[in-house]
């Protein structure tokens, strides 16, 4: 995003802020304090932009003056630390991490350390933790409550997944895995999804060849991404009512799936 408002329009904004962080006793702060308080200032207006534009559907218009656009997105900013956090509280008494530790650590102790720390009026920006365990797609915002918001949301879609399948079924498929699971840094979703569209296009080879043996390397890359999202679609039919945007988010695994697949010998 790039921010409209000129220098001029934030200094103002800014100035005000620094009384605000000493307490009222002065204006004045140091160079990097003053650059951490201009950055604040104009995350405040990126989450007033980016609030109007999903409402409106089209690209915020600076048509209101920087203060006003600060002021709103700053209402805006701590409404959706509230929201976001509300969400975490819903999802996490039936997170499941199957002992991964990795991503026990990150959603169980992360996470709640950044609702702790964070200070959304003097520095928005600041992600607090690292996001340790990788989720599809990365996260597009990579500051503040935005990246925690996508992260959230990422981790959500997860757990949705996870409570269409069998537990005991997500555990076999997981300490399959040679380099023994729960010490990894890798996405638990992503290891139980691959096994499934790859169960399920083989048996699908199988009925077509009268149960001979198949090989999804007989695919191109082509044909086998398309098996792949064909078969999730069918499974997001059955297991998740038809869930678009679950069915969105575990689409952002199958290229990696394919290149897997097709590199093996």
């Amino acid at each position: 995003m790039i921010f409209k408002y000129s220098m001029e329009e934030l200094v103002p904004i800014v100035a005000d802020l620094s009384v605000k962080y000493t307490s009222g006793e002065s204006a004045s702060v140091t160079y990097d304090k003053a650059k951490q308080l201009m950055g604040a200032v104009q995350y405040a207006i990126l989450i007033y932009q980016k609030e109007t534009a999903a409402l409106n559907g089209i690209a915020t218009k600076d048509k209101i003056p920087a203060r006003t656009a600060y002021e709103k997105g700053y209402e805006l900013l701590c409404e959706k630390v509230k929201q976001v956090q509300e969400q975490y509280n819903q999802m996490i008494p039936h997170f499941l991490s199957f002992h991964n530790e990795n991503y026990e650590a990150t959603v169980v102790q992360g996470i709640p350390a950044f609702f702790k720390y964070y200070n959304p009026k003097f520095a928005p920006a600041d992600t607090i933790i690292i996001m340790d365990y990788p989720v599809a797609g990365g996260v597009r915002y990579h500051q503040g409550i935005l990246a925690i918001e996508e992260y959230m949301k990422k981790i959500t879609l997860e757990q949705t997944f996870f409570s269409g399948l069998n537990t005991e079924y997500c555990y076999q498929v997981l300490e399959s895995q040679k380099e023994g699971y729960r010490e990894q840094f890798y996405n638990i979703c992503g290891v139980i999804l691959k096994d499934i569209l790859m169960r399920m296009t083989l048996q699908e080879m199988s009925r077509e060849d009268n149960g001979c043996d198949c090989s999804l390397q007989e695919y191109s890359k082509k044909e086998l991404t398309e098996k792949f999202m064909q078969n999730l679609h069918l499974m997001i039919q059955e297991k998740q009512e038809e869930n678009q945007e679950l069915e969105d988010y575990l689409r952002l695994f199958i290229a990696d799936f394919v290149g897997e697949i097709l590199r093996e010998e």
